[in-house]
């Protein structure tokens, strides 16, 4: 997966065997603008998923759970975003965050919120200083995620506020509850989700520790 930049191409991830080409916006939107351009290595044999079936998976889904994976989705964006701007170096030093970020009452190692007003950073803690990963708006999930983790929030990051801020705090035992009961093809497309927000956020470290 490569994204053209100033530099040249620079490579996202490298799929494999069980990886999936897409988002969850292709599912629910169809058509959208492509950020990234997926090339084969030799022979790929391809399996296209019904989308149908998912989607009313995920029409049934409660609207937090929905507003979740279209907030782990804008992450992945946000995150292929910037690790363009850090292999072109640009504007880095607006990232840094050098000062270290004191805990608030978001900051916690079991709740899982929804922003309804104001933003909030993600705050990656890198191998020399803190930096700004990627900044979260209304309607964005940050906190614990009872069925995943991709090495941001609470363990790997932090979460810096901004005031004014409206969060609402988000049943975490129910949202376990529906993904238990997702078929293992939409749990294995979340983890996918993950694995790409992992994926890419190592990618922006390796490139910092270059600059």
């Amino acid at each position: 997966v490569t994204k053209e930049t100033a530099r040249g191409p620079l490579i996202l991830a490298r799929l494999g065997e069980g990886c999936f080409i897409g988002t969850i916006r292709a599912l629910l939107y169809g058509e959208y603008e492509r950020n990234a351009t997926v090339t084969a290595e030799g022979n790929v044999r391809l399996c296209i998923l019904d989308a149908e079936p998912l989607y009313h998976e995920y029409s049934l889904l409660s609207e937090n759970f929905r507003k979740l994976l279209i907030s782990l989705d804008r992450r992945l964006r946000i995150l292929n975003q910037k690790a363009v701007q850090v292999y072109i170096k640009e504007n880095l030093d607006d990232e840094s965050v050098k000062n270290k970020v004191n805990p608030d009452k978001f900051q916690t190692e079991t709740e899982l919120y929804i922003i309804k007003k104001g933003s909030a950073d993600i705050i990656g803690k890198g191998l020399r200083e803190n930096f700004r990963l990627l900044t979260l708006n209304s309607d964005d999930v940050f906190g614990r995620i009872p069925f995943m983790d991709f090495g941001h929030e609470p363990g790997s990051a932090s979460v810096m506020v901004s005031n004014p801020i409206e969060v609402e705090k988000i049943d975490s035992r129910y949202l376990q509850s529906e993904y238990d009961n997702l078929s293992q093809t939409f749990k294995n497309f979340i983890f996918n989700t993950a694995t790409n927000i992992s994926m890419t956020t190592n990618l922006i470290y390796t490139l910092l520790s270059r600059t």
